[in-house]
């Protein structure tokens, strides 16, 4: 999976940069047709904001977490992503079963 980290206002360390890309992959676990994922990494004041944007299952995910703590921000923010992609994957596999039985009816 090819994930993108870009922050304007800061430099995004090594150890930072590790640590979303293990978040973000422990997030599309449950996403398996994931193919990118788009991480933006801002600082205002002391407030610390992380925006993902990807796309699954035909759909775009958007999920956006801010926080005082970056690391917190991160999990945060993969914590919703993982979230918005089990909706996603359970909403692919009911329309599926539907589409199914009308074809077997």
């Amino acid at each position: 999976m090819n994930i993108s980290i870009h922050s304007p206002r800061f430099e995004v360390t090594a150890a930072l940069a590790e640590h979303t890309i293990k978040a973000i992959e422990r997030a599309t676990l449950a996403g398996e047709g994931a193919t990118g994922v788009q991480v933006h990494l801002e600082m205002a004041h002391d407030t610390f904001t992380a925006k993902a944007t990807t796309s699954e299952y035909g759909r775009a995910l958007h999920a956006e977490a801010s926080g005082s703590d970056m690391y917190a921000v991160i999990d945060a923010l993969a914590e919703k992503l993982a979230r918005q992609y089990t909706k996603a994957k359970d909403k692919a596999q009911d329309h599926a079963a539907i589409a199914s039985k009308r074809l077997a009816a």
